[in-house]
């Protein structure tokens, strides 16, 4: 992050106040971490937790202001989600399972009541990637809503709920 300052301050043209920020493991995220950016990027995977997809939006936005957003609020910083999703395939991890019907109700409920919540976050993934299957796992290449060839997952609905998300319009 200071290497990143540094080279934009050496620009002649640059805006002095150019927000600096990376992403990391909600678990990453403490006081170095947030001292060091303007803005707090978490990672929050429930399906990493071993919970159900029943569970995952509790344990998602429980998780993500009790060690992500508390750490950001004490350097008065705005926090975001930067990846939140559920897979479609690959091993389970305890009582998480990767599927189509497991990622419809962890969409379903995440998205609507982070909306409603003004939760900011990104959606991970839109598309599965096949390079994650191929130099990795079947589960890091399938987060997507979407096969790569752009067709929704068979039997996904994308949620409908009120966009009430900062920077959201219907």
């Amino acid at each position: 992050i200071a290497d990143v300052r540094q080279k934009i301050r050496a620009l002649p043209n640059a805006p002095k106040n150019f927000p600096v920020f990376t992403s990391d493991l909600g678990s990453n995220v403490g006081d170095a971490f947030v001292s060091a950016v303007d803005a707090v990027f978490a990672n929050v995977h429930p399906y990493f937790a071993g919970v159900t997809a029943q569970e995952g939006t509790n344990w998602t936005l429980k998780y993500f202001d009790e060690n992500d957003v508390v750490f950001a609020n004490k350097q008065n910083k705005p926090a975001v989600i930067a990846e939140v999703g559920w897979p479609t395939q690959g091993a389970s991890n305890n009582a998480s399972v990767a599927s189509i019907p497991n990622l419809q109700t962890f969409i379903s409920q995440f998205i609507c009541s982070a909306n409603a919540q003004q939760y900011k976050y990104y959606y991970f993934e839109t598309f599965d990637t096949p390079w994650k299957t191929q130099r990795f796992t079947v589960l890091e290449g399938s987060w997507g809503l979407f096969y790569p060839d752009r067709t929704l997952k068979p039997g996904l609905t994308l949620p409908d709920c009120a966009p009430t998300a900062p920077g959201l319009s219907n």
